[in-house]
């Protein structure tokens, strides 16, 4: 049990720290997503592979995941002001770097920097928020921050697409430098000098074991789109990372001062309200990725068109989402949870019936109901969460939000990209297509396909390609209505007062 040495809370955050604390969480959701748009660029430009290019994304992911729960559980001891400017800094360091990066491999680096200066800006945002106001009002507050980090997510294409179409794939992480500035001279100002709450040294061995565990996991999944499940790559992969994962829970068990905390796993419904986050964020990454992909690569639209479509689950989610704690305030967290998750496999299921002759308005209309979802559900799930977390351990809970949300989007990202390789290539091969191809056919790569193999290669590498993003965005819309089963069954159904 920590020994409690003080408070978090020092004083009311004021408006100001508030829109600088929006403005690092908005860069970070941003150039979670906003390189999505850009890959197709990213690989003409540095030759990625359809490894490499799931790795530029997802490095990001795993670091942010892997040194959430213990830049949490460090920002308890020493204060949560410290380890918020220090993500800042990484974060322009590690921007600056993807800026010039000039091979795959030094943009995947620079990608795990960012990644961790991203893991204290997302994770300890909302404690410095939920520490500074009344128990009543988490729920409006975490409504208006999920608001944000949502809309900042979804809206990362969009971004992503008018950059990359105007000055190049580079400049999406130049214009990351000066705002992120900006944002930590208002923190080093403003910010509450917070004293610390608990008095024990942090766990980092537990850290170490979560990054391990998490890269050699996503590497298994990325490997069996070029070795096949049955190889002895990926075998061994999965092996090691069952051997991480056992290894990571046995030190967590035993050790004086572990990064997770199993009492919040006995604090219903946090647990509940993980699970579900990791859910969302599969989601929502997982669609994105697919989408970006698609649009660009099988219905032939620029950057900036591909971009501009999803604004449509963006307006959706920042008009729809500050509707979320009124619904929770009157009906309860349970059943406006789960219809929220059903509407969100709806939109993952029309999106799935997409095809090569598919119309942008199509798109937009899928995009529209997941949006409306997803704008419902986020909120709801994380406060249930925040309000059930006290003091001592509101950077813990924060954080495993965090957590959960970059694996999610990680296992959307590597999962759902997987499997569309595997249905894609399962459907070319089927029609005799030229295993030649096959790396190109496996992105989506119709320009390529077409230069190497003619327009009736393109049409079938097409059509394999929308068979993969059909079969997994129907699997996912499956997957969101079992989630809004288990948010009927485990999230609290009473009105909060």
């Amino acid at each position: 049990m920590p020994e409690l040495v003080g408070s978090a809370k020092a004083q009311p955050v004021g408006k100001f720290v508030i829109v600088a604390l929006a403005m690092g969480q908005v860069l970070v959701s941003l150039d979670a997503t906003a390189m999505n748009i850009a890959l197709p660029t990213v690989q003409n430009d540095l030759g990625a592979s359809s490894s490499s290019l799931q790795l530029i994304i997802v490095s990001y992911m795993i670091a942010s995941a892997a040194f959430t729960l213990p830049i949490a559980a460090v920002s308890d001891r020493v204060g949560r002001k410290p380890m918020y400017t220090g993500g800042l800094l990484g974060f322009i360091f590690g921007s600056a770097l993807c800026a010039i990066a000039w091979s795959t491999q030094i943009l995947i680096i620079a990608r795990v920097i960012q990644g961790i200066g991203a893991a204290a800006i997302f994770g300890l945002a909302l404690a410095i928020l939920t520490d500074n106001v009344e128990r009543a009002r988490v729920p409006k507050i975490v409504a208006i921050w999920m608001t944000v980090s949502t809309v900042a997510f979804s809206a990362g294409p969009f971004v992503g697409g008018v950059l990359v179409s105007l000055f190049g794939w580079r400049s999406v992480f130049l214009i990351n430098m000066p705002l992120t500035v900006l944002v930590l001279i208002i923190a080093v100002a403003a910010l509450p000098n917070d004293r610390k709450i608990v008095n024990e040294r942090p766990n980092l061995t537990g850290g170490v074991l979560i990054a391990l565990t998490l890269s050699v996991f996503t590497w298994a999944i990325i490997s069996i789109q070029q070795s096949g499940f049955m190889s002895p790559q990926v075998l061994l992969s999965f092996l090691l990372s069952c051997v991480l994962l056992a290894i990571l829970i046995f030190e967590q068990r035993h050790a004086d001062v572990p990064l997770v905390q199993w009492g919040l796993l006995k604090r219903s419904p946090i647990p509940a309200s993980l699970a579900l986050n990791l859910l969302l964020g599969l989601a929502l990454s997982g669609t994105q990725y697919q989408m970006s992909i698609f649009t660009q690569n099988v219905l032939g639209y620029s950057a900036a068109l591909a971009g501009t479509i999803t604004l449509s689950a963006t307006v959706a989610m920042a008009a729809l989402a500050p509707f979320a704690p009124k619904l929770q305030y009157r009906l309860g967290a349970a059943r406006p949870a789960m219809i929220a998750f059903l509407i969100t496999g709806l939109g993952m299921l029309i999106l799935g019936m997409s095809n090569p002759s598919s119309t942008i308005s199509w798109i937009v209309l899928g995009l529209l109901v997941l949006g409306i979802g997803l704008a419902i559900a986020d909120p709801i799930v994380s406060a249930v969460a925040m309000q059930n977390a006290e003091e001592s351990n509101a950077g813990a809970v924060s954080g495993s939000l965090g957590l959960m949300g970059q694996v999610g989007a990680t296992l959307g990202i590597t999962l759902m990209g997987g499997l569309t390789t595997s249905v894609a290539l399962s459907r070319w091969h089927k029609e005799d297509g030229s295993r030649v191809l096959d790396t190109l056919v496996g992105v989506g790569d119709l320009n390529g396909v077409e230069a190497r193999g003619g327009k009736l290669a393109r049409d079938l590498a097409a059509t394999a390609y929308s068979s993969g993003v059909s079969v997994t965005l129907t699997a996912g819309a499956i997957v969101m209505t079992v989630s809004g089963l288990i948010a009927l069954a485990l999230l609290p159904r009473k009105s909060v007062n």
